[in-house]
């Protein structure tokens, strides 16, 4: 349902206006998910949570008996530049190079959060500032299939010197099929 950057919404109202959405959601048979501002007001057990920056309020959402997706934007926002030269995108979380996007793990991204707390991880791309596709790809490429990595393999296993020259397979395939790609120095394309 959303609920993020609700600032010009009085606190009391903006409780109020989730309390309503979370009713609406019930009624129809559903599960509410929503940014972790959502832990600001009461929702109910078994809602999920997007984290994407401040801990407080995803633990807050957690005290609730929610559970939590991570997007952080410092590690899984593709809107973010890889470095100072990237011409598109974002940089207000800080640059997020390759090497970044991968080593990090949803379950120890917040302390004190639990596994059975954790749904998983995800990507996210804001679009104000990257406008084609081609723009995509080159923001998502080559971030993507870390995140994927993260999301759907243990953390045993998950080692950045291994994975950057598996990763570094992928470009033949890419170029061939003409995708715009990131061609980040922490690979070695060959």
């Amino acid at each position: 349902m959303g609920g993020d950057e609700a600032l010009a919404t009085a606190p009391e109202d903006y409780r109020l206006f989730i309390s309503r959405v979370l009713q609406t959601v019930h009624r129809l048979g559903k599960r509410m998910a929503g940014w972790e501002e959502v832990g600001l007001a009461d929702i109910a057990p078994g809602t999920v949570v997007q984290f994407w920056a401040n801990a407080a309020k995803a633990r807050g959402a957690l005290a609730q008996g929610a559970t939590l997706v991570l997007s952080p934007s410092k590690k899984a926002y593709f809107d973010m530049k890889y470095d100072a030269d990237t011409p598109i995108g974002h940089d207000w979380a800080g640059y997020t190079d390759v090497q970044d996007g991968y080593t990090w793990d949803p379950v120890t991204y917040i302390p004190g959060v639990t596994e059975s707390q954790v749904h998983g991880a995800e990507a996210a791309l804001w679009t104000e500032r990257v406008a084609t596709f081609e723009e995509v790809q080159y923001m998502t490429l080559p971030r993507l299939p870390g995140v994927a990595e993260i999301g759907w393999s243990p953390v045993d296993g998950r080692e950045w010197e291994e994975y950057r020259v598996r990763l570094a397979t992928h470009a033949p395939r890419w170029s061939g099929l003409g995708w715009h790609y990131h061609r980040s120095v922490e690979v070695p394309w060959g």
